[in-house]
């Protein structure tokens, strides 16, 4: 099959030229520190969710905790930057750091296994396809476990013809192909032009995975799912799930002729619940850590893992003085272009990176309130400096990334120190903060690392790429 791209362009989009992307201006706002998420984002009390979506992945098999590995971090040898004229790396400051060793720890969340899969993706799809089907059969899903859920597909008549969809750069449709056959149902992944074909061979051997490639970007796919699904004309989930109470009946969960269940991480104008339910899965990450550290680096694609992080730190229950830090690549950068706007923006859609799974042109609407208003630092990494970050990673620590892992490690380095515009960096940031609530202690840092170690080539990507570096 060979679907090409149409231009569309969503009206509540911004698509002006009015940004410039900037790899030494770091986004602030640390305000963010006193909004909390409530439940204007979701019907679902959170606290509830966060526990059920714990208590469901516990009951996965090969659950554990992932690593948290604390890494050797010289503030004087970081605050790089990749001189995009000449590839040359200099230093965004003209003198050492006022900061030594002792003012800073750096720890790395090892979200590169997750249920034998390269990435931490099954936390949130599975938690999703949890809900989805524990609502269409019945089950109540904050007391069910998997085992329970698969006992009562067995004895459904009607899950014979139902395939879960979902489109994907990689990692999320790989979940999406994971569960499916754990359950013994099949799946349909759909994958933009920029997937790697050894990423492609990847999600076609989950077992009953059909994969197909479509002409476009990443939007685009979205668009091809929601025509597969003829979703306009979608049943709602008052007709869909058995015994359900939704009082305004919302269109969440698409079973038309073709019984495709679509789920997605990406919410549109006519999709919103099930990328809120994915976010929530996500809150297992911060639940394994043994202690609220003053930042943490998230990688950002259109922002399901990070408003799923932000939703736990944000929380009013969780009284957490924790700053959310985006990291996104710099030729693919939506979620830093919206929050520079404050206005949900997208960018051309033709975007090339070697973080094929951040490669993102629209925030997701689901995300974007979240991410605005509890969202402190943001800021855009280069490719080269990527590549730095996930060798050094490998060389000083030991630990294998792949790009999207790698990117928070990036994104520490170049924003830690202040830049040549005299704006303060990161480490200077977060210690005043902490000053103001009297802790004069170490300003501890989470990066998460979110991709295994994998193929990936600057070359491929052609002259449009070299010119970002």
């Amino acid at each position: 099959m060979s679907l090409e791209q149409t231009p569309t362009t969503e009206p509540s989009i911004n698509t002006t030229d009015d940004y410039i992307p900037s790899r030494t201006k770091l986004y602030k706002n640390t305000n963010s520190i006193n909004w909390n998420y409530t439940t204007d984002f979701t019907r679902d009390n959170y606290n509830k969710m966060k526990d059920a979506s714990f208590k469901f992945h516990k009951s996965l098999p090969d659950y554990h905790p992932t690593p948290l590995v604390r890494i050797p971090f010289n503030i004087n040898s970081a605050n790089k930057s990749v001189n995009s004229a000449n590839h040359d790396t200099t230093t965004a400051t003209s003198s050492s750091s006022p900061y030594s060793e002792k003012d800073i720890e750096v720890y790395v969340k090892m979200e590169t296994s997750r249920f034998n899969l390269p990435s931490f993706k099954m936390l949130g799809t599975g938690w999703g396809i949890f809900k989805i089907l524990c609502l269409k059969l019945g089950l109540d899903y904050t007391a069910a476990s998997f085992t329970d859920l698969k006992t009562t597909i067995n004895n459904s008549k009607l899950f014979p013809s139902l395939t879960l969809l979902a489109c994907t750069d990689g990692n999320h449709g790989r979940a999406v192909a994971r569960m499916a056959a754990m359950l013994g149902l099949p799946s349909l992944i759909i994958v933009p032009r920029n997937v790697l074909d050894t990423e492609v061979a990847k999600i076609e051997s989950e077992p009953g995975c059909t994969v197909e490639r479509v002409q476009g970007n990443y939007d685009f796919a979205v668009e091809y799912c929601d025509l597969l699904c003829g979703y306009s004309e979608s049943l709602s989930l008052s007709n869909f799930v058995a015994g359900n109470d939704n009082e305004d009946g919302e269109m969440l969960i698409n079973v038309g002729g073709n019984g495709y269940v679509w789920v997605q991480d990406f919410g549109t104008d006519n999709y919103t619940e099930v990328p809120v339910w994915i976010a929530e899965g996500y809150s297992t990450i911060c639940r394994e850590l043994p202690f609220d550290p003053d930042l943490i680096v998230v990688p950002c694609g259109s922002g399901c893992l990070p408003h799923g992080i932000t939703a736990y730190f944000r929380n009013s229950n969780t009284n957490s003085n924790t700053h959310v830090m985006l990291a996104e690549p710099f030729t693919a950068h939506c979620v830093n272009k919206s929050l520079t706007l404050a206005s949900a923006s997208s960018d051309s859609g033709n975007s090339m990176t070697i973080m094929d799974g951040l490669n993102c042109p629209t925030v997701s609407s689901v995300a974007w309130p979240v991410l605005r208003d509890g969202v402190s630092f943001s800021g855009l990494v280069g490719e080269l400096d990527v590549v730095d970050a996930v060798l050094k990673l490998k060389d000083d620590a030991g630990l294998d990334v792949g790009p999207c892992g790698g990117i928070s490690f990036a994104a520490l380095m170049n924003f830690v120190g202040g830049n040549d515009d005299g704006e303060d960096g990161l480490l200077k940031e977060l210690k005043d903060l902490k000053m103001k609530n009297g802790d004069e202690g170490p300003v501890r840092v989470v990066l998460l690392a979110t991709e295994a170690g994998r193929e990936f080539s600057l070359r491929e990507e052609g002259e449009f790429l070299k010119s970002h570096l």
